[in-house]
């Protein structure tokens, strides 16, 4: 079991927020600093963060934990909404770029401190754990794109599903239901689909997995079950790339046939039949 140092308290202004958090998407993670912030800030509603540190002080009883780089900053592996909620009191050119910087704006700074607590790690790896508990068996859950992404990346590393799920506080199938998935969003990225609906699949990823664990639909692209997940194979074949294109289309962007995750079952009876799977090309009405 790894044990932690003490948290040292450590300058806001050397601290950087993690481009490769799962919460980042991999279009994001070029971003600047300044960029990655507003991008936190605006999609994961930092500005909640922002009134408790401006409004009733920072808990130093929650550090960040981060690992030092080359150059004596500190990269921000867990805290990185409470990271850019500090760097954004602190820098009122950088709040000018908000889309509610007037919200912002209102918030009193005098309780805003310049060096908080953190918890110095080695690497990535020795902070695996308590990072996978906490977002995704824990009091913060990722929303299902970034726990998908976030398992995927542990899979890679330990090449080993039990001991990923044993790290992350899952079980075994759960695991490879969430790699097979993700793998999946990496192929439909590199297909010709409407940006629309690779966005719509990223921001309704729990959609996706839902329509993951309908037997019908997983033939209809040949996606295996989670016990069958190879860690060497890509989960859709290529002669099924066009099948994949279809049912992201079915699900996602301006034409998708579903309104509700309930019409991911009778979806799953349309697509097992040549008569409806015709039907619904052509209407595109379940």
């Amino acid at each position: 079991m790894v044990r932690f140092n003490p948290p040292e308290n450590k300058k806001v202004e050397l601290m950087l927020l993690d481009a490769k958090n799962p919460r980042i998407p991999e279009a994001k993670q070029k971003l600047s600093q300044d960029e990655l912030t507003i991008f936190i800030a605006e999609t994961y509603n930092a500005i909640s963060v922002a009134r408790s540190i401006s409004f009733h002080h920072y808990f130093p009883s929650e550090p960040l934990i981060g690992m030092e780089d080359k150059k004596g900053n500190f990269i921000i592996l867990e805290g990185n909404r409470r990271l850019a909620a500090l760097r954004l009191l602190t820098n009122p050119a950088l709040r000018s770029k908000l889309i509610n910087r007037k919200e912002w704006d209102e918030l009193p700074t005098a309780n805003v401190p310049d060096s908080v607590p953190i918890v110095i790690v080695k690497n990535r790896k020795e902070v695996a754990p308590v990072i996978g508990y906490r977002h995704i068996s824990g009091i913060q859950p990722w929303d299902a794109y970034s726990k998908a992404r976030y398992i995927a990346t542990q899979v890679e590393g330990t090449r080993n599903f039990k001991k990923t799920a044993i790290e992350v506080g899952e079980n075994v199938t759960e695991v490879q239901s969430n790699y097979r998935n993700y793998k999946i969003s990496e192929q439909v990225s590199k297909l010709k689909i409407d940006p629309e609906e690779i966005n719509g699949m990223v921001n309704g990823f729990g959609i996706f997995t839902r329509a993951m664990q309908a037997g019908k639909i997983r033939e209809f692209i040949g996606a295996p079950a989670p016990a069958d997940v190879s860690l060497s194979k890509d989960p859709v074949k290529p002669a099924k790339k066009d099948k994949l294109k279809e049912l992201v289309g079915f699900l996602f962007g301006p034409k998708a046939v579903i309104e509700e995750s309930r019409d991911i079952t009778k979806l799953g009876k349309v697509l097992s039949s040549s008569e409806g799977l015709k039907s619904l090309r052509k209407e595109r009405n379940l």
